[in-house]
């Protein structure tokens, strides 16, 4: 027997075996029918070379319907990618091709993986470059210098969000955004049990709040990182600290005029600050997030004092109108176009200082280098009693 038919066997063998295909309906079984008519006919020639692109894209002659051509079902699709997902992730870990019917390889031990490693989100990587990709995260140490100093401390619970935001950029920046994602996929074991560690003396370094520092103590034996995160994040995010927070961040968005502000930096600089507080309140309360149309509208009422400023959105919708094109604007786009207009402003009064004070009417709002100072009443009184602002 050659070597191609050996190959077409095993293929066979695979869907049989792994996929449950009873054998009597092998030859007429959708996924054979559209793998044939893809041409995907053995195993090591063919079926390891797909994609999950590919897959996502067969289809078959149904004999049922006269021969039709028909998209291969949902499930099947699925099937086939975490069958070619599996034999990817064992060959990486075995650094070879495996022998994808040999009696280690059971239909439990597949069925495993799909209930517990495979996720059909994350892209099917061919083992060899897998090996490879592992080959170059090997070398993390010497081509990213891990730093712990670049890690901020969190001592107060209402810095929560900008702490998280500057503790996965830090993250972001030595290459281990990884350490804090549900279920990646985990090309070299050893590596990230190294990396979780680094991170794990981290975190016990710097989470220094009280809840925090609880958290951490519980994974001190297996020190997984990715589940100290997610309690992290469970309970501060949905805290009454984070929740007071919006409500003091919603009632500064609504009220703040930027005439009456004592705004001592640029204008463009402002219309970048109402952006990001703006984007803060939809990160924390997602379940009030402000509209673009409703953003829009709240930004154009906070410049309505600001003679250069006001005028912009009504001339933007009227050239709009005049060329017959719809007067929808993003609030991003909006941005763009009130801060080209603050630039023109800016520039002809440039003011540098950096440091200021300013009075708000709503609360406290620290960002770096910018310093709020809030007159208010009870609410933010119990916010500042609670340590939240």
């Amino acid at each position: 027997m050659t070597e191609s038919r050996l190959d077409t066997l095993r293929l066979l063998t695979a869907l049989i075996e792994k996929l449950e295909i009873p054998r009597a309906n092998i030859s007429t079984h959708p996924i054979s029918l559209a793998l044939q008519k893809a041409a995907i006919l053995r195993w090591n020639g063919d079926f390891i070379y797909l994609t999950a692109d590919a897959i996502d894209k067969l289809t078959y002659n149904d004999p049922r319907a006269g021969g039709t051509e028909t998209n291969l079902q949902m499930a099947y699709k699925l099937q086939l990618q975490a069958l070619l997902s599996y034999y990817h992730e064992l060959s990486h870990k075995k650094r070879g091709g495996i022998s994808i019917n040999a009696p280690a390889r059971t239909l439990a031990e597949f069925k495993e993986f799909r209930a517990t490693s495979y996720d059909p989100t994350q892209p099917i990587v061919p083992w060899w470059k897998m090996t490879a990709k592992s080959e170059g995260l090997s070398n993390w140490n010497k081509s990213i210098k891990p730093n712990a100093r670049d890690f901020k401390p969190f001592r107060e619970m209402n810095l929560w969000i900008e702490y998280k935001e500057s503790f996965l950029i830090t993250l972001e920046a030595q290459n281990l955004t990884h350490l804090v994602e549900k279920n990646p996929i985990i090309h070299d074991d050893d590596l990230d049990s190294a990396q979780q560690k680094f991170l794990f003396k981290v975190m016990k370094d710097n989470f220094l709040h009280h809840k925090a520092k609880s958290i951490v103590k519980k994974y001190t034996t297996d020190k997984d990182t990715r589940k100290i995160w997610e309690e992290l994040c469970a309970f501060y995010d949905s805290s009454i600290t984070t929740a007071m927070y919006a409500n003091v961040l919603m009632t500064y968005l609504a009220d703040v005029k930027l005439h009456k502000a004592n705004w001592n930096r640029g204008q463009g600089e402002f219309v970048n600050h109402y952006k990001i507080q703006k984007n803060k309140f939809n990160e924390i309360a997602p379940d009030s997030m402000i509209s673009d149309p409703h953003a829009v509208r709240m930004l154009h009422n906070v410049v309505s004092g600001t003679p250069n400023l006001a005028p912009v959105l009504n001339q933007y919708r009227q050239a709009r109108k005049a060329a017959g094109s719809t007067i929808n604007i993003s609030f991003d786009e909006y941005c763009t176009l009130l801060s080209e207009q603050a630039e023109v402003y800016d520039n002809a009064n440039t003011r540098t200082k950096s440091n200021y004070r300013r009075t708000a009417n709503a609360h406290d709002l620290i960002e770096e280098g910018m310093e709020y100072e809030a007159n208010v009443h009870e609410a933010d009184d119990y916010i500042r009693e609670e340590h939240c602002l």
